[in-house]
C-alpha cells in the first residue's frame, strides 16, 4: 500500500478492512499489511508493551510463523540473513509488506567480532542492497550474530538490538519450555529473541501470544517500543539502552533497569540450515 493508504487506516482505525475483488485484485499480504495499520498509534511509555523478535530467516517456516501473527493482528521484528533472501526473496518481500519490521542479520551469518569494521560494513551493505532491489527500506537495526559484538560494530551505522529474554529455542527445548520461559522471564518492555527456524517455537508461537494478551502485553515492533533509536545505542529492552559513547561489548555483564544481571549473552547456537 501507498503510505498515504495506511496513514489513513491509522487515522481511521476501522474495525474491519474488505479487498473487494479478491486475491486477484489485492494479494493476501497487502490485506494483512492493511489490517496491521487500522492499529492506533501505540505509546509504550504508557501501555506495557513487548518486541517479539525472529533470527536467522528467512526459512521454510517463516510463512507459518507469519499465518500465526497475522491470526493474533500483531506485529514482528525480523532479523534476516542475506543470503536467505536471496533463497526465499518472495517470502522476505511478504514479510515486509504484511506489516513487520525487517532488521538486519548480517549476509553470510559471520561472527563479526572476528572481522574489520570494514569487513562488519559490507555484511550489513550487501544484506540492505538485496532488501532495497526487492523494494525494501535500508534497515535501521540490527541483531549481531551469536550476539557476538564490538564497538566497531556499533560504528557502521544502526541500532544493535539485544535481548532480555532468551529461551535459547535453538538448543533443542521443547516447545512448552520455550513458552513456560518467555511467559516467567518477560516484563514490561521486554525484546524477546526467537528463530524462525525451528520447528518448536512455531509451536509455541500461539500460546506465547496468548499470555502476553492475558497478562495485558501489547506486541509491537522494535521501533514501536523504542521510538527514538539511534544508530550505535546498545538496547536490552525499553528502558537498558546504552549511547554509542558508552564503551561496551559483548564480553561485559549487563545490569537491567529493573535490577536483573545478564551474564555475557553470546549465542553459541549454529547458523541453522537453511531448511530447518
Amino acid at each position: 500500500m501507498s503510505a498515504q493508504t495506511a496513514a489513513e487506516l491509522k487515522r481511521l482505525t476501522p474495525s474491519r478492512v474488505v479487498a473487494l475483488g479478491g486475491q486477484a485484485s489485492v494479494c493476501r499480504s497487502t490485506v494483512r499489511g492493511a489490517g496491521l495499520d487500522t492499529r492506533p498509534t501505540i505509546n509504550c511509555a504508557q501501555t506495557a508493551c513487548v518486541a517479539v523478535t525472529f533470527d536467522d530467516g528467512p526459512s521454510s517456516l517463516t510463512t507459518q510463523v507469519l499465518d500465526i501473527f497475522a491470526t493474533a493482528r500483531v506485529p514482528a521484528t525480523f532479523f534476516v540473513v542475506g543470503r536467505r533472501v536471496a533463497e526465499r526473496s518472495t517470502v522476505a518481500r511478504n514479510t515486509w509488506i504484511e506489516g513487520h519490521q525487517i532488521g538486519n542479520h548480517t549476509y553470510d551469518h559471520v561472527r563479526l567480532t572476528e572481522l574489520t569494521r570494514a569487513q562488519q560494513r559490507e555484511q550489513m551493505t550487501r544484506t540492505d542492497s538485496l532488501l532495497n532491489d526487492l523494494g525494501m527500506p535500508t534497515t535501521t537495526t540490527m541483531r549481531p550474530p551469536f550476539l557476538a559484538f564490538n564497538n566497531d560494530t556499533r560504528n557502521i551505522g544502526k541500532a544493535v538490538i539485544m535481548t532480555d529474554v532468551n529461551p535459547k529455542d535453538w538448543d533443542g527445548p521443547s516447545a512448552q519450555q520455550i513458552r513456560t520461559f518467555i511467559r516467567n522471564n518477560v516484563r514490561e518492555g521486554s525484546i524477546v529473541i526467537l528463530h524462525d527456524t525451528v520447528q518448536n517455537t512455531v509451536t509455541a508461537l500461539p500460546g506465547v501470544l496468548s499470555d502476553f494478551e492475558d497478562a495485558g502485553y501489547t506486541v509491537v515492533t522494535v521501533d514501536e517500543l523504542i521510538p527514538d533509536l539511534r544508530p550505535g545505542d546498545l538496547v536490552y529492552n525499553r528502558t537498558t539502552r546504552y549511547r554509542n559513547a558508552v564503551d561496551f561489548d559483548s564480553d561485559d555483564s549487563v545490569e537491567l533497569s529493573d535490577g536483573r544481571v545478564l551474564p555475557p549473552l553470546e549465542d553459541t547456537s549454529d547458523d541453522p540450515t537453511p531448511d530447518h
